[in-house]
């Protein structure tokens, strides 16, 4: 039984494998547990050899339990196995996710705006990237790709604790283990409580300490006094009831249990994590001694923590359990000491949760790449204002079209069809810059690039709350994205259709006007138009490109790719001909439109 046990568990491959083995190990008890019985009934007699055999038997109990922890760890191996690379969906609650950043935000404004990221549609690429298995984790890598870094030293540190959790299987399955332990708070109410308010512990700690002597002392005094010494212990126990009552609604409302549960165990998940043997890294190694030295500092929660509201007292041990904490105050207490302890380590424990968090979210950086069909480590250079992507995708297509292209101090303007995918190259650009810069993952074959400010202005609406035009609402946006140009940090200004809600005199004059002078104050600018003359006036200081389109009676054909130069055709009075306009509307129109590109072109 037990070569078989050690053989199967030695060999474990796959899930079918793995219910072999609860097969084999219930087995294996329930023979010990019938040998145990059989020789206890005969070693009622007094029997010293039957009793001899019971204590056989015990190694064999130690042998079990030790195999029985072994599985539940291979299975827990092979859930995480299953995960890895996979885009697991699940529910988001962004509110949550996103209170750490909206926190730190409030002093330090570098990060991508709301605008941006919304334009962006990254709260969908969020959800791709997101392999995380804590709270912490999706709350630091939201953090982290809201703010894109301009350094490079702190990029390449990123990527080289990502390739660790890449290459080095063994280290990467015992701290997902870890993490996976830890788990996920359904509200995430730890992470309001650390960069939230804490409750200042209650000055009255003394007397609950008081409190408790004094049942101490009421309890002895029945030797001495015998029943008299009722009477006393109901007053005690009548006074700590009400500090009880007053208590719990003064403090355990604000600080929910599962909130200082949760502590707790992040604290044991660090020591876990920090005392992992990893593979030679000295950035990884980095992570786990700072792990290892905030775990030591407030590592005396713990305990403190365990003694509040303990859950796994239950029926009528909880009966007996409540009487002893009435009359000694345990919970309270223990709670108060653990608010004490909380705000006197209050910094060390956000960033050991910052650190578990980050550890998280490499791993899960890592767990994504593996679900990528290619991508690059992007090369960026300080030295000069350039932009280089080849054969770049978008993250959030099922089967997206590469495409390549150069801003060499030069922005572009791409022109084209509706539909034809000028909006979604914008984005593929932009998405691929700020991962660039946050996660060191580029969906490209090659990205070579400075280091950027990005803003863009793609999506507009009207306002009607705020009694907004679309066009009003586009120029504030442009403003905020002129006004926010820095001269000594490049910016990647991302803009599709400039002015579209206004007259086009106005706005070609306008548009050209602002193109100049983000031009000149080192800016590199993406535009996607409709307007031919504008891509005309800007040439030699904007690069042009375009996307193109075939409209058939069966349909309309994108081949999605972008190409150098202006666009020479259009489908607007295609896709009418299309729906079936009346011949006599798009015929006249496409004689109009003939006419017009004649007189441009030759003026051209």
């Amino acid at each position: 039984m037990i070569k078989l046990v050690k053989y199967f568990i030695n060999r474990l491959k796959d899930i079918e494998s793995l219910k072999k083995i609860k097969m084999l190990l219930l087995s294996y008890f329930f023979i010990l547990i019938t040998s145990n019985i059989i020789l206890i009934v005969y070693s009622i007699n007094n029997n010293i050899y039957w009793l001899l055999g019971i204590i056989f038997f015990i190694p064999l109990y130690f042998y079990g339990i030790k195999r029985y922890f072994r599985f539940k760890k291979e299975k827990k191996v092979l859930k995480l196995r299953a995960r890895w690379g996979q885009n697991l969906k699940r529910d988001r609650n962004f509110k949550d996710i996103r209170f750490l950043f909206d926190k730190k935000q409030k002093t330090d404004d570098k990060g991508i705006d709301d605008q941006t990221w919304d334009d962006l549609n990254f709260n969908q690429v969020y959800a791709n990237i997101d392999h995380t298995l804590t709270s912490p984790g999706e709350t630091v890598l939201y953090d982290i790709l809201r703010k894109p870094l301009f350094n490079e030293r702190k990029i390449s540190k990123r990527n080289i604790i990502i390739n660790v959790f890449q290459k080095d299987k063994n280290t990467r399955e015992n701290i997902r283990l870890e993490l996976l332990k830890l788990g996920r708070q359904r509200k995430n109410s730890l992470i309001k409580l650390l960069w939230g308010e804490v409750p200042k512990p209650t000055p009255y700690g003394a007397i609950f300490n008081i409190m408790a002597l004094l049942s101490l002392g009421v309890l002895g005094s029945f030797y001495f006094w015998g029943g008299k010494s009722l009477i006393l212990l109901a007053i005690i126990m009548l006074i700590n009831t009400g500090i009880i009552k007053y208590f719990k609604k003064k403090f355990f409302q604000r600080l929910p249990a599962n909130s200082i549960r949760y502590l707790a165990s992040l604290i044991n998940t660090a020591e876990k994590i920090a005392a992992i043997e990893s593979i030679d890294s000295k950035e990884v190694k980095d992570l786990q001694y700072e792990l290892k030295k905030m775990a030591e500092k407030v590592n005396i929660l713990t305990h403190k923590i365990s003694e509040v509201i303990p859950n796994s007292i239950q029926g009528e041990t909880a009966i007996i359990y409540e009487y002893f904490n009435t009359l000694f105050l345990i919970e309270v207490r223990s709670f108060n000491a653990s608010l004490h302890e909380i705000n006197k380590n209050i910094e060390k424990l956000k960033q050991m949760y910052s650190l578990i968090g980050e550890i998280d979210s490499l791993q899960s950086v890592a767990s994504y790449r593996e679900s990528l069909d290619y991508y690059n480590i992007p090369d960026l250079n300080k030295n000069s204002k350039v932009l280089k992507l080849k054969n770049a995708y978008h993250p959030l297509l099922d089967d997206p079209v590469p495409n390549s292209v150069v801003l060499d101090n030069k922005g572009i303007i791409i022109t084209g069809s509706n539909m034809a995918g000028k909006s979604t190259f914008l984005r593929t650009v932009g998405i691929n810059v700020i991962l660039a810069q946050t996660i060191g993952t580029c969906l490209a074959k090659s990205y070579e690039g400075n280091m950027f400010k990005i803003i863009s202005s793609i999506s507009r609406t009207d306002n009607i709350l705020k009694g907004k035009s679309y066009y009003y609402s586009e120029a504030e946006r442009l403003l905020k994205l002129i006004n926010s140009v820095e001269n000594n940090l490049p910016s990647l200004c991302i803009i599709d259709e400039l002015l579209s809600g206004t007259n086009s005199l106005e706005r070609i004059h306008a548009s050209q006007e602002i193109l100049n002078y983000l031009y000149k104050n080192n800016v590199l600018t993406m535009v996607a138009t409709h307007d031919l003359e504008l891509a005309k006036k800007l040439k030699g200081k904007y690069k042009c490109y375009h996307f193109t389109d075939n409209v058939t009676k069966k349909g309309l054909d994108f081949d999605y790719t972008l190409k150098e130069g202006i666009a020479v055709t259009t489908n607007a009075i295609k896709l009418l001909q299309y729906l079936n306009y009346p011949d006599e509307i798009t015929k006249k129109a496409y004689k109009k439109v003939d006419n017009d590109l004649e007189v441009y072109f030759s003026k051209a």
